[in-house]
């Protein structure tokens, strides 16, 4: 069983995103696998449009990343947070895949 970052966009639509990871954390577990998707749980604690808050998920999110087997990058649209785990992964060499939307 992988541990499997998600890694997609939660600013801009909120509700559109995170409907979006939410079926992109469900396909990883019909996979049977584990999905680490910190957007879906920050969110609801910390709000993206106070920075200091933002940069708490952040970070807690890369602290996460470090765990994982392989990072999904979900959409054609790289946002400044995903540009970072994407850089993150990529330092850890850890595996990112891009998927379609």
């Amino acid at each position: 069983m992988l541990k499997i970052y998600v890694c997609s966009p939660c600013r801009g639509d909120l509700q559109t995103n995170l409907n979006r990871a939410r079926k992109y954390t469900k396909q990883i577990i019909k996979e049977g696998h584990v999905p680490i998707t910190p957007h879906l749980f920050f969110s609801t604690i910390l709000h993206d449009e106070i920075p200091k808050q933002r940069e708490k998920a952040l970070k807690i999110g890369l602290e996460l990343l470090k765990g994982c087997h392989e990072v999904r990058v979900y959409g054609s649209r790289i946002t400044e947070g995903m540009q970072q785990e994407i850089e993150e992964a990529e330092k850890l060499d850890i595996p990112v895949i891009y998927k379609k939307a």
